[in-house]
C-alpha cells in the first residue's frame, strides 16, 4: 500500500541537454548540483535523473534549473503522481 502524503509527491525524470557548445559537461554538473543541493530524493543516470519529492519543490528546482541556464539547451520532462504503488 502507497504510504499517504498531506502534500502532493511527484517523480520527475529529466533530461538536460545544453545546445550549441563544446564543453556542455561543465553546464550538466551545474544542473547535476542544483538537483543534489536541492535535498531531493533524486537518482542520476547517464541519460536522465528522476527526482521525487512535493509537487512544489520539484517544480521549484525546475525553475532554478531553467533561471540557471547559460545558454540554449533541452529539457525533456516527464512528471508522474504515480510509482511503484
Amino acid at each position: 500500500m502507497c504510504e499517504i502524503h498531506s502534500e502532493k509527491v511527484i517523480a520527475c525524470q529529466l533530461g538536460y541537454y545544453p545546445l550549441g557548445k563544446d564543453n556542455y559537461n561543465k553546464d550538466i554538473e551545474k544542473v547535476i548540483e542544483l538537483i543534489e543541493n536541492s535535498k531531493l530524493e533524486h537518482q542520476v543516470s547517464s541519460f536522465s535523473t528522476v527526482i521525487k519529492g512535493e509537487s512544489k519543490k520539484v517544480f521549484a528546482l525546475l525553475n532554478s534549473i531553467t533561471d540557471s541556464a547559460s545558454k540554449d539547451f533541452v529539457m525533456n520532462i516527464t512528471v508522474s503522481n504515480t510509482w511503484g504503488c
